[in-house]
């Protein structure tokens, strides 16, 4: 049964055991992460509206000040008094999240045990995976939840529209601990926010550098280290020998992902780099500049060179289909890869396998860092946050949509939470080491790109399928040689513009 207080817009959605495996929870937009992408400032506003009182004399000056700071403590936006939350009074919120399931499986039954009286409704965004963050905004709209949950892109033209509650002055009234969340995640926030903080996040995503210790000793290869680039790793990959075939055959590299290895590859060498492949529109496909070309030829280079892993894995989950034979068609724990770029919870993955009724063998396996950019090397647009809390300026009820975001990101349930699998990692820890003591310093070790933007969050998920077909049968082209890489990139731009405006026009018919 569901818990008291939690009120479903739709049947109850019992998470599936492999969901983690087959779109790997994908909240709101994604990165390529992924993969799985709006508020002038609230004390800028109030002293816009109380400038003219504020040219009097400097005592009178003075004494206004300090009433419109006691006035900040409590209010939210356009002036309005925030109500304290009441535990013992019948109080009721909406909020949006990935589907009333995942609610009630990550939230509901420790929010209702602690607060029995707060009636939580759940706009459920399932329906939105892998549609562009235009959709969003429209179901916001619409919905007009209490608590809303964004991605950093969102979050940034929320704060910039004035359409979200500034948190900075309740955290310090409430006495909320953000000492012990991860800096970098704090400096987000507040970069995105226009040096306020707008919103929290309890988690965020990162992708490391997994490599089979095993057959780098087999083989006599010195195994990765932090802070590696991409030319470092694919010398790397490319010192494996090429021969052999079937089971025998060992690959140095598989960049893992939701497309085709080509497409894989090239998305994660551009946003390496920092590359926007996309207009702010969502209409125009950016492919024809000299970072993006030479990316390209990386990606083909690499390919042909026999070192990458290149056979897509079916990662479709079948009847029947158990934990242990969905693992068995990873490569990388087969023993077949080297080195993998993966997120942090493929380590359960890997517990995972070891642990079903054929008993396999889990390899001996470290993890450095995704690759960086040079100029860039401490930063990284595979580390972020997929998810913020924030409470709408709209809110009908923001001391209770505050209390529920402060309960989802506070010590309280990182603590009861931090000894469970969990899709991302926590963001109140600083971890060094997963249940079984293996180091996550790989994970922490970089932070988020500030400027890094995610191609699936402009454009519908449905053009990127289509389109990856056209990156991956004229990569296969300029691989065999029958076409140049120059050749095939200006088709991939040119068929993926026509597919771009057909799915653009589609997705226009919906709405």
């Amino acid at each position: 049964m569901p818990p008291k207080g939690t009120k479903y817009k739709q049947p109850l959605l019992l998470p599936n055991r492999l969901a983690s495996f087959d779109r790997q929870r994908k909240p709101v937009a994604q990165l390529p992460r992924s993969d799985y992408s709006i508020n002038r400032i609230l004390l800028q506003n109030i002293q816009r509206k109380r400038g003219v009182a504020l040219k009097s004399s400097k005592a009178s000056s003075s004494l206004i000040l300090l009433l419109c700071l006691l006035l900040l403590s409590a209010c939210s936006q356009d002036g309005k008094k925030l109500k304290p939350f009441d535990p013992k009074k019948s109080t009721r919120i909406k909020i949006m999240y990935d589907s009333p399931g995942y609610y009630d499986q990550d939230y509901g039954r420790y929010l209702s045990a602690k607060y029995p009286n707060l009636e939580v409704e759940v706009a459920s965004t399932d329906t939105l995976f892998g549609k562009p963050s235009s959709e969003y905004k429209k179901f916001i709209q619409n919905e007009n939840p209490d608590v809303l949950l964004l991605t950093p892109d969102l979050y940034e033209e929320y704060v910039l529209a004035g359409k979200l509650m500034p948190l900075d002055e309740l955290i310090t009234q409430d006495a909320f601990d953000i000492e012990n969340i991860q800096p970098f995640i704090v400096e987000y926030l507040k970069e995105k926010g226009e040096g306020k903080i707008y919103g929290l996040a309890n988690s965020f995503y990162s992708l490391g550098l997994y490599y089979n210790i095993d057959l780098f000793r087999k083989h006599g290869i010195e195994t990765p280290r932090n802070g590696m680039t991409w030319e470092e790793v694919a010398a790397l990959a490319g010192r494996f020998p090429h021969s052999g075939s079937g089971d025998d055959r060992v690959y140095g590299l598989q960049v893992d992902g939701d497309y085709s290895p080509a497409l894989n590859l090239l998305l994660s060498l551009t946003g390496t780099q920092n590359l926007r492949l996309v207009d702010k529109d969502g209409s125009k496909l950016l492919l024809d500049t000299a970072s993006v070309k030479s990316a390209y030829e990386k990606t083909v280079d690499m390919l042909a060179s026999g070192s990458l892993y290149a056979d897509p894995i079916d990662k479709t989950l079948q009847i029947g289909d158990t934990l242990e034979g969905f693992l068995e068609r990873d490569p990388f724990l087969m023993n077949k890869v080297a080195m993998t770029i993966r997120p942090s919870w493929y380590m359960s993955d890997i517990r995972g396998f070891s642990s079903g009724p054929k008993k396999h063998k889990p390899a001996s396996y470290g993890v450095a860092t995704v690759p960086v950019d040079p100029s860039n090397p401490g930063a990284s647009a595979h580390v972020g946050l997929s998810k913020i809390f924030c409470v709408s300026a709209s809110a009908s009820n923001p001391g209770a949509a505050w209390e529920f975001v402060k309960y989802v990101n506070g010590g309280e349930l990182a603590a009861i939470k931090s000894k469970t699998d969990l899709p991302e990692l926590p963001a109140r820890t600083a971890a060094k080491e997963d249940k079984d003591g293996r180091s996550l310093e790989a994970f922490y070790s970089l932070k988020p790109n500030i400027s890094f933007h995610p191609l699936t969050e402009d454009v519908p998920r449905a053009f990127l399928l289509d389109w990856d077909k056209t990156v991956s049968e004229q990569t296969t082209a300029a691989i065999e040689g029958k076409i140049s890489s120059e050749a095939a990139l200006k088709s991939i731009q040119s068929e993926g513009q026509a597919k771009l405006a057909k799915a653009g026009s589609a997705e226009s018919k919906k709405s």
